[in-house]
């Protein structure tokens, strides 16, 4: 059973008898490397809100841009699904390829073993 810290960080696996005593499950005390990691996860977080805050305001200004010329956003939209279509087809298309040499796999082992149980 994973042994947790005060914090919540993985600190040892120990065994189920030794972690839960009394009903309870044993917490470790945090140390140094805890609180470095700690910071490391908070200076993580706000970087990550950093990107995409910038994304954010990306995506608005491309909005901006697309109000400018939406005839040009929606040929370029059906552009887009008609290529998304045909994708979808061809992995379909392969799919049932796929299943259909399966399938003749499978009854040529069927023929083969039958054959050989006579022989």
């Amino acid at each position: 059973v994973n042994v947790r810290c005060s914090c919540g960080n993985v600190k040892k696996q120990l065994p189920c008898a030794e972690v839960w005593m009394d009903g309870k499950k044993l917490a470790l005390d945090c140390n140094d490397s805890c609180r470095e990691l700690s910071e490391a996860r908070a200076a993580e977080a706000e970087a990550a809100k950093a990107q995409e805050a910038e994304a954010a305001k990306q995506a608005a200004s491309e909005e901006l841009m697309e109000a400018d010329h939406p005839n040009l956003d929606i040929r370029e939209r059906r552009a887009e699904k008609r290529k998304k279509r045909e994708q979808e087809a061809d992995e379909r298309m392969r799919r049932e390829e796929a299943l259909l040499a399966q399938k003749t796999r499978r009854q040529r082992c069927r023929f083969w073993s039958v054959i050989l149980a006579f022989v």
